[in-house]
């Protein structure tokens, strides 16, 4: 293992539900706790790289990541308990 630290950097992708496995599982976690009030999931890549990479890299990487519909809930934030 290498003794320099690893740049991490993270990629948000497309929606990892289609809207029928979402209403799907929207309706298992009501049956078990009925405040939940809605579900959405997407997809996140993380990629190390050994030493910072170009802004090039980095843009194309973003365009071959950036796929699919936005995961529901994606403009608003997502993720409120």
């Amino acid at each position: 293992m290498s003794a320099t630290p690893l740049t991490l950097l993270h990629f948000e992708g497309g929606a990892a539900l289609s809207a029928f496995r979402a209403q799907a599982l929207l309706t298992r976690l009501q049956a078990a706790c009925p405040r939940v009030a809605g579900v959405a999931a997407r997809h996140v890549h993380w990629v190390a790289f050994d030493e910072p990479p170009p802004r090039t890299a980095l843009d194309a990487l973003a365009g071959l990541l950036n796929y699919g519909e936005p995961p529901a809930g994606a403009a608003d934030g997502g993720g409120t308990v």
